[in-house]
């Protein structure tokens, strides 16, 4: 389903609090663009689901652009989404082998979206 200029926009999101909703919402609310959240997913796969099937747009992150997934064509003039990081702060003086598992799939992971 695609959103034109004047149509109210049809969100697919994640439940409160998420990042993604919070952005989706507040992005759109600030180029005065009228919006309607039509589904409420439990998981980055529901939502790929609802996407695909036609029911509106969201806000994934890179990697979650799967076959069937892709950017909103610019002709909707959907405002700009910024830019992110992730930072993890951890105190490296002490032994934690569950962190150091952690953070080697985190990189892997990241890794993977480049």
């Amino acid at each position: 389903m695609e959103a034109s200029l004047h149509e109210t926009v049809h969100l697919v999101l994640l439940p409160s609090p998420s990042f993604f909703r919070k952005l989706a919402t507040e992005s759109l609310e600030n180029v005065d663009r009228k919006w309607e959240i039509v589904f409420t997913g439990t998981s980055i796969a529901s939502i790929q689901a609802a996407v695909q099937a036609g029911m509106g747009l969201s806000i994934l992150p890179k990697g979650a652009l799967k076959e069937g997934l892709k950017k909103a064509p610019s002709r909707l003039k959907l405002p700009e989404l910024p830019m992110y990081a992730l930072a993890l702060i951890t105190d490296e003086q002490r032994e934690d082998d569950a962190r150091d598992v952690f953070i080697s799939y985190l990189e892997a992971e990241l890794n993977r979206l480049k």
